[in-house]
């Protein structure tokens, strides 16, 4: 029941005046940010916060990247903790550490105390992947890197502005160490702008309504979306639940990660399991792991549900001891973990998910494909830096009842990363996309198919250009539930890239790797799509007769893996050979999800 001291009516525009307030600050950025990762790929989120019990509470989030909303919970409490009494209005604090909260280097959170009449009651809080970190490669990732000191500038919580004067001595020390000042000066202060919108909405918030009544609007909404998260947990029936999910840890050896769901009442307990940290940059640290946790969760829900911090309170997470890639002891590397790991950790948790409510499965979305370029643009003279959103969207996971999206990407994003206008890319960087198009037969196949993947082609536009490479997904397909997929998922269904000179052959581009291009060189990708749900050979006719007209899939496959035949001409499905073809699908049990 809603407290009594604030009305239902209240309660809505308070509400709605928060909502507006997060999408203010996502305008901001988006419009003011230079940086084409940040301005056109979307790779940033912002939320608000309010302060219960002296603690940060996440009380409303942005259409943004779970991987940075899952980790602001966790870091927010820590760096709140860590300033303690030494917290004042116009504060400012700059983040980006693993260890104490982050997830990897580029992601850069920067956080406000929003005060009225004295009393700190709310945070704003903002977090963007910055094209540049300031170690030995350019671009962010080292294929080389063991350690977060050669990955990048570790900065703990520190202040960026104290008491509302800035701190121009960090600021400049932060640019000087960057390849990219420019860019990430303009981007810096897109954050700073955001976060001063926040506080001045929410301080003028209490001057109409009240101090008091905000606070308990905001404890409000959070209070709600625990009792609904009980109650859809309480749905779910009480067992023990398995996932397992596996990715390439190097060259050879893979990486598994198990999982234990158990269901109790209103109350679900999540237990991880996985092997020693690596000497690569796969570790991920406590927030990151549990971000992704956080996220599977989310699908067992019903959709719809407003999400904050109170959906989260029937949900206790084990992710083991210190001294695992889902647990690391610093300082290790950490690059690929909000990829590839973070995505490994999605797909387990959904496998067991898949199991304790079928009717919600989520299959696996496309794993981690990262490609960044990095070198000098000839026509101006300055540094670029830039992580291709376009190499890592691939299709995002089915769900029952629903295709999975083309071009959702990681699950990390969420589906909230932009590809952007090929011609803003090619005005802002100096590259030129010779091709990206959706690639027939990339989704795994199902009663409910996975996205589509992409393929592409980069033409390099400038001279010694550093072209690198990271993630997972080129020997393991994403996983699919409820008897989705095919065997062909391992052969057809995985990222590859490849470098071509001008006059050459084309050769691949392996995973954790790093090679330097000239003018003309071009990168060509085939991104894999993502999981699919349900035997394929049950999927509507109607449904397998539209993707082939649409070039989503092919003659050739729908035949072998959906068991759809086609006429001659090719223009209708032949009954008979369908009928022939889905009994004896049907009769193998064909799938493997």
């Amino acid at each position: 029941m809603t407290d009594p001291i604030v009305d239902p009516i209240t309660l809505a525009v308070v509400s709605g005046s928060l909502s507006s307030t997060v999408k203010y600050m996502t305008e901001i950025i988006r419009n003011t940010a230079r940086s084409a990762t940040i301005a056109i790929g979307h790779d940033f989120s912002a939320t608000l916060l309010g302060v219960f019990d002296g603690v940060p509470v996440m009380v409303w989030q942005g259409e943004d990247q779970p991987v940075h909303l899952g980790v602001l919970i966790h870091k927010m409490k820590i760096g709140a903790a860590y300033f303690g009494d030494d917290i004042a209005p116009g504060d400012i604090m700059y983040h980006n550490d693993p260890p104490t909260g982050g997830n990897h280097l580029p992601d850069v959170s920067m956080y406000r105390p929003i005060f009225h009449a004295g009393a700190l009651f709310a945070w704003a809080a903002v977090t963007a992947h910055m094209p540049e970190t300031g170690g030995p490669v350019p671009g962010g990732f080292n294929p080389d890197a063991q350690t977060l000191f050669a990955e990048g500038l570790r900065i703990p919580h520190v202040k960026l502005c104290d008491a509302g004067k800035m701190r121009r001595d960090l600021w400049n020390m932060i640019l000087t160490n960057v390849r990219t000042p420019e860019a990430m000066d303009a981007d810096m202060g897109a954050m700073v702008s955001a976060l001063n919108t926040a506080d001045a909405r929410l301080r003028a918030l209490c001057e109409k309504f009240g101090l008091e009544t905000v606070r308990q609007c905001m404890r409000r909404v959070v209070d709600r979306a625990s009792e609904i998260a009980r109650e859809e947990v309480l749905a779910i029936p009480d067992g023990i639940y398995h996932g397992r999910d596996v990715m390439e840890g190097d060259t050879h050896a893979d990486i598994a990660i198990e999982c234990t769901v158990r269901v109790e009442g209103d109350q679900m307990h999540v237990a991880l399991s996985g092997p020693p940290q690596t000497s690569n940059s796969l570790n991920s640290y406590r927030s990151n792991t549990i971000s992704a946790v956080y996220w599977a969760y989310l699908s067992a829900l019903r959709p719809g549900i407003p999400v904050n911090e109170g959906l989260y309170g029937p949900l206790h997470v084990d992710i083991g001891p210190e001294g695992s890639v889902l647990n690391p002891a610093g300082p290790v590397a950490t690059y690929a973990s909000t990829g590839a790991t973070y995505g490994l950790v999605f797909s387990a948790v959904c496998q067991a998910l898949s199991q304790a409510v079928p009717e919600r499965a989520c299959a696996a979305w496309c794993y981690q494909n990262t490609v960044t370029f990095a070198g000098v643009d000839p026509r101006d003279g300055q540094p670029f830096a830039y992580m291709t959103h376009l190499m890592s969207k691939g299709g995002g996971g089915a769900y029952h009842g629903r295709d999975g999206g083309h071009l959702w990407g990681l699950p990390a994003a969420g589906g909230a990363n932009m590809t952007g206008e090929i011609e803003l890319l090619e005005f802002r960087l100096p590259i030129r996309i010779v091709r990206h198009e959706l690639l027939a037969d990339t989704g795994c196949p199902g009663k409910w198919r996975g996205g589509c993947g992409a393929a592409l082609e980069i033409e390099v536009q400038c001279p010694d250009c550093i072209v690198t490479r990271t993630g997972s997904g080129v020997r393991h397909a994403p996983a699919s539930r409820l008897g989705g997929g095919s065997a062909l998922d391992r052969s057809i269904r995985v990222h590859r890239v490849w470098v071509r000179p001008p006059s050459g052959q084309a050769e691949e581009l392996p995973l954790h790797s790093l090679q330097h291009l000239e003018r003309g060189d071009r990168v060509l990708g085939e991104v894999a799509g993502g999981g699919g749900v349900g035997p394929a050979w049950q999927r509507d006719l109607q449904a397998v007769e539209a993707d082939v007209r649409t070039g989503l899939v092919t003659v050739r496959r729908a035949e072998e893996e959906y068991g759809v035949a086609f006429t001659p001409d090719g223009l209708g499905i032949d009954p008979e050979r369908t009928r022939s073809l889905r009994n004896a699908l049907a009769s193998r049990g064909h799938g493997h999800g």
